[in-house]
């Protein structure tokens, strides 16, 4: 009985006390790997660009293809005479896609520009700090709070601060796989991906029925929309969120009741979203939102227990599919929507499903460098410091086990654990098929290898050496980076281009506020970005409508004649039309803009067979129409188009 009430007796105010010192101090060592990750992606910036010390005009061309636009709403509500206007000007806007008005805020996600535009008219201004400097010392904060997240969410996963640590030791010596936001500042998931791993810490959080808390729950809501409405491609990552946790469900039912929660909470979240963007179509029928229902109506109303068999689970998991496919159809049927469709196309042409007859808009995604598959480096980089190695033995160990689980019906492995390993598979899939996803993906690696490599260790020489361990691989990755640090700070650099500056200076000075621009999808987001002027297509291609008409206005570099281009222009009210010599002279590939648009057209690219292309295309005789335009002197030209201004990369037209 003595042995009884001393196993009762509560932990001592000693052992209370370091507790609390090593939370702080965890907590603390939190905060500062993400401000000197920050600082670290400003000082590689500055470095690469001179940022601080280059021109207006400089800066904002620094801000290559759609970060161009996402600055323009920041830089044009900041100017706004008040929030009427500001806001006004959001919502009514008719310069992104001439004539057309749209609603940026229902169409793009822009909310950070709105918040971070509001946070600098109360309380900084010009004579404080410069819009563009404000803009890009946010985005970086912002990025470093990702990595204090990263950093909480491998200390809950793997109950020790040290995980954390290493994580965050991983993001800073895998940096090219970590972040973009260093050469691509303001991309829509610099912003969004920090308030996902947030969110992630307060699912694993929620997956422990001990914290059942309506304050956990409003804020696992909360920042499932910030997620949400700061990035167009959220509904991927939410949709595997939900199956981890479904699948922990599965595992073990006794997780029902926190799933009921997490999830109810990521749909209303999810809804809030829906809200913010106007009713938006293409999220009211998104499969995320569908599969959340069939999900929550499956534990709600189907029962659950630890005896059920394998086979009961995977009918489970058949009737949520079932529900979800013909939830997002028959909404989509009787909204109309269509506006994702190339989505799905791009998807089963990458997959090899589809191998002919590919259209325009798929052919730009498959051809587009975030698109790819993942770069083979990506493998060498993250073995040579050790984060794959140690992620693929944590998780085939915990797929082990949970395959143990099913068949023994004892869990041998945490929810927490399996959440976040479920989701980091499922996400490194994607990653492996468009590039860009490596980014959602290598956090989620950091925290899986951390957490279980700490598991692993403690296992074997205790918990006590398992920190000594971790923080020992943790110096090394650092001390090495601090070496490689000083080789980039030392590789000092500066923004030089000095014909698109000359370009958008004489847009500027010598065409009309009214004007309206056509050219190339990446370059018109710099037009807008320095001059304002109004464009006819532009790089967020999230609409159908604008795809058609952008494939059309991508004749200026197709086999077309010069009277139909003429036409084109006329039709889309067009003032003038940009080309670009290393666009209208790229060498074929057939991946590059002349490809792609002689393919649209039933053209053989001038390399003949290639990427993509199939074997029913024609040759043409035609010269290009950015060729044919060379000779603006020969009457059938001129009647049609004047030269306004040429340098050595562009030349202008004005559309007579």
């Amino acid at each position: 009985m003595k042995d009884a009430v001393k196993a009762e007796k509560p932990p001592s105010t000693c052992d209370g006390l370091f507790s609390t010192l090593n939370t702080i101090f965890g907590v603390i060592l939190a905060l500062l790997a993400g401000a000197a990750f920050a600082y670290y992606i400003w000082a590689l910036h500055e470095t690469r660009l001179w940022f601080s010390n280059i021109s207006k005009v400089e800066q904002e061309i620094s801000m290559r293809t759609e970060s161009g636009l996402y600055y323009f709403y920041f830089k044009r509500f900041v100017a706004a005479k008040d929030l009427r206007t500001a806001f006004h000007q959001l919502i009514y806007d008719d310069v992104t896609e001439y004539p057309r008005v749209i609603n940026i805020l229902e169409r793009f996600n822009v909310y950070q520009e709105v918040l971070l535009g509001l946070i600098y008219r109360a309380f900084l201004g010009p004579e404080v700090l410069k819009p563009m400097m404000f803009y890009v010392y946010s985005c970086f904060a912002i990025t470093g709070l990702g990595v204090t997240a990263i950093f909480l969410l491998a200390w809950r996963t793997g109950s020790s601060w040290t995980c954390g640590f290493l994580a965050a030791a991983w993001m800073f010596s895998n940096l090219d796989d970590s972040s973009r936001a260093f050469f691509t500042v303001n991309l829509r998931e610099m912003f969004a991906l920090p308030m996902f791993w947030i969110q992630n810490v307060l699912t694993v959080k929620l997956l422990d029925p001990e914290n059942h808390k309506m304050s956990l729950w409003f804020l696992h809501a909360f920042f499932t929309f910030s997620f949400a409405v700061f990035w167009q491609f959220n509904q991927f990552v939410l949709i595997f969120q939900s199956l981890a946790v479904f699948g922990c469900v599965l595992l073990n039912p006794k997780k029902r009741a926190s799933a009921l929660l997490i999830l109810s909470a990521q749909t209303l979240g999810f809804l809030c979203v829906i809200v913010a963007q106007f009713g938006q179509l293409m999220l009211c029928s998104s499969i995320s939102l569908w599969l959340n229902a069939s999900i929550l109506f499956v534990l709600s109303f189907v029962s659950f227990c630890e005896a059920s068999s394998v086979v009961a689970r995977i009918t489970r998991v058949l009737l949520a599919a079932i529900l979800t496919v013909g939830s997002s159809v028959l909404v989509k049927q009787l909204l109309n929507v269509d506006a994702d469709t190339h989505i799905w196309t791009f998807v089963k042409a990458k997959l090899g499903f589809i191998t002919a007859d590919i259209s325009f808009e798929t052919n730009l995604y498959l051809c587009h460098g975030s698109f790819a598959f993942i770069d083979s480096g990506f493998f060498s980089r993250t073995s040579f410091t050790g984060a794959l190695p140690s992620y693929v033995l944590t998780a085939l160990t915990v797929t082990g086990l949970i395959v143990y689980t099913l068949h023994r019906g004892t869990q041998k492995v945490g929810s927490e654990m399996v959440y976040v390993t479920v989701q980091s598979l499922l996400c490194g899939i994607m990653a492996l098929f468009a590039l860009r996803m490596k980014f959602v993906f290598f956090p989620q690696m950091c925290v899986v290898a951390a957490a279980g490599g700490f598991r692993f260790c403690a296992r074997i020489v205790g918990r006590p050496a398992a920190c000594v361990v971790l923080l020992a691989v943790t110096s090394h990755l650092l001390n090495a980076q601090v070496k490689i640090y000083e080789q980039q700070m030392a590789n000092e650099q500066e923004f030089y281009d000095p014909d698109t500056v000359a370009l958008m200076e004489w847009i500027e000075k010598d065409t009309k506020p009214e004007a309206v621009f056509t050219g190339s999808m990446q370059l018109l987001a710099g037009v807008l970005c320095c001059t304002g002027r109004r464009l006819t297509n532009h790089p967020h291609f999230e609409d159908r409508w604008l795809r058609d008409r952008t494939q059309k206005l991508y004749q200026i570099y197709g086999r077309t004649a010069v009277p139909e281009v003429h036409a084109v222009l006329k039709a889309e009210f067009s003032n003038y039309v940009i080309l670009e010599d290393s666009i209208c002279r790229a060498p074929s590939t057939g991946c590059s803009t002349n490809d792609l648009i002689d393919m649209a057209n039933g053209n053989q690219p001038d390399a003949g067979l290639g990427a993509f292309v199939p074997g029913s295309l024609k040759k043409s005789k035609m010269p290009r129409f950015c060729e044919q335009i060379r000779h603006i002197e020969e009457p059938q030209n001129k009647k049609y188009f004047a030269k306004v201004f040429e340098n050595r990369t562009f030349r202008v037209y004005k559309v007579l």
